[in-house]
């Protein structure tokens, strides 16, 4: 569907009316949206967040740089972190990451995000970014699961 304002819409002109003729429910419900960031205050609010969230991930010593678009983050994760372990770790802790790249994670969270989601997040992040992830940390992780006593045996 196509999202325009109003005001957009008008100066566009024919193109934007054989548009939305074609897609008529599509672009209602576009409008719709836009309607509701509006009177949510949406955008403004991503925009205060965003700003806080970047300082908060520079803040952390994991973390090399943050590239930012309102609640959108690519947050560049050093390289003397073992990044396959602390994605995992992230994970774990109930965070939705996408890893992009080496070294590269995509954050997004909500744009509805409250202060106590908010905290939360950070809380989260603390977890896992307040201490360094070594490379060693994978292979003492993998011989803890071998040490447990709670793994079935293998019968085969």
């Amino acid at each position: 569907a196509l999202c325009l304002d109003q005001s957009v819409y008008e100066e566009a002109g024919p193109m934007t009316s054989l548009i939305s003729s074609v897609y008529p429910v599509g672009a209602a419900i576009a409008l719709e949206s836009l309607c509701v960031l509006e009177e949510m205050y949406l955008a403004d609010k991503s925009q205060e967040k965003g700003v806080a969230l970047k300082e908060y991930f520079l803040s952390k010593k994991a973390v090399e740089s943050v590239h930012s678009s309102g609640l959108v983050f690519k947050v560049q994760i050093s390289s003397e972190q073992n990044f396959e372990v602390l994605y995992k770790k992230l994970e774990e802790q109930g965070l939705f990451i996408h890893a992009v790249g080496p070294y590269e994670l995509l954050i997004s969270p909500a744009l509805t995000m409250s202060e106590a989601d908010m905290a939360w997040m950070k809380e989260r992040f603390d977890a896992v970014l307040d201490h360094k992830i070594s490379q060693n940390d994978e292979q003492e992780e993998s011989s803890e699961k071998d040490s447990n006593p709670m793994t079935p045996p293998d019968l085969t």
